[in-house]
């Protein structure tokens, strides 16, 4: 993820949103998983209900190559796929989360709560998991970000006058 101040603002109120309503999360439903919750508080839908089958990584995959995956699709261009809960092309939305700051692994990694050395967290199908791994994840960004802000400050050096 690209550290920026409207991103970790988005997984801060994703954490907030789930904390308030943990029983709009199921893992099982790309409208309400992982990445979901995400992209619905990135687009300012929340209450909105809809799933398609496959999983987040699927789309980013299809997106990504234009390649029909198995099983996954009738179509195989992601153009004309939409999220039935927000009526979005799926395209649309994984345009969104990407300028947000997501980069391609950053699904994956959301939606099985993966750490920053790729391990994979046993319950990541559990939305008090999510909503820790959200605030992780948000402060971590934040670190990074105020310290690559420090990083471009350049103190001024003065000469000593003779």
């Amino acid at each position: 993820m690209k550290a920026n101040y409207s991103l970790i603002k988005v997984l801060r109120d994703a954490a907030n949103y789930l904390t308030k309503h943990p029983t709009s999360y199921s893992w099982y439903r790309t409208d309400s998983c992982n990445c979901g919750i995400v992209a619905k508080i990135a687009l300012d839908v929340v209450g909105n209900t809809g799933a398609v089958s496959g999983t987040w990584k699927d789309l980013v995959d299809l997106y990504i190559s234009g390649i029909e995956i198995e099983g996954f699709v009738e179509s195989k261009n992601l153009e004309d796929y939409y999220c039935s809960s927000t009526n979005i092309r799926y395209k649309d939305v994984i345009k969104q989360l990407m300028s947000l700051g997501f980069e391609v692994e950053d699904f994956d990694r959301l939606e099985r709560l993966k750490d920053e050395q790729g391990n994979q967290n046993r319950y990541h199908k559990h939305v008090s998991h999510l909503i820790k791994w959200l605030h992780g994840e948000a402060n971590r960004l934040e670190v990074e970000l105020n310290n690559s802000n420090k990083a471009e400050v350049k103190v001024p050096v003065l000469n000593k006058l003779g």
